[in-house]
């Protein structure tokens, strides 16, 4: 009976590897710096929202703000999809990407979400870049990616 015990335990305890890596620093008040190109993408169905953000030159964006919304948008339709009416809302959850431009949400209830990740601060030539995705037990284990694009 006790090793049946200890058995659950250890398995709560370590639970599933991408939900303990997140190291994510929490964002309070900062919001990204938007620019004026609108790039709005999908990241199809994931298990976790986690990845990595970066510069059109392949470089990690450090300290930027990636921020997670609820999509009450009832369509999929990334591509027609009013992104404005979900980031009219206030956010879910925000996080500031680390060192090599990872980011990572642990505890999301399956369901639709809208990504917005960008630059703190200053405009300093780069646009933010939105990204729709379904959380779903089934969805991919893969990291997503995100680009900024270069404001005109």
């Amino acid at each position: 009976m006790n090793r049946v015990f200890i058995v659950i335990v250890l398995l709560i305890l370590v639970g599933d590897s991408t939900a303990s890596d997140c190291r994510c620093r929490v964002a309070q008040d900062q919001r990204p710096v938007l620019g004026n190109v609108p790039l709005v993408a999908t990241g199809g169905n994931v298990r976790a929202i986690r990845g990595r953000l970066f510069y059109p030159n392949g470089e990690p964006v450090k300290g930027a703000i990636v921020e997670v919304f609820v999509n009450s948008l009832e369509t999929d339709d990334w591509e027609h999809a009013d992104y404005e009416k979900v980031t009219a809302r206030p956010r879910k959850i925000a996080c500031l990407t680390s060192a090599d431009g990872s980011f990572c949400f642990s505890g999301l209830r399956s369901g639709r979400y809208l990504l917005r990740a960008g630059l703190v601060g200053v405009d300093q030539g780069f646009s933010a870049m939105r990204m729709f995705v379904r959380v779903t037990p089934k969805g991919s284990t893969k990291p997503l990616r995100m680009e900024l694009a270069q404001s005109i």
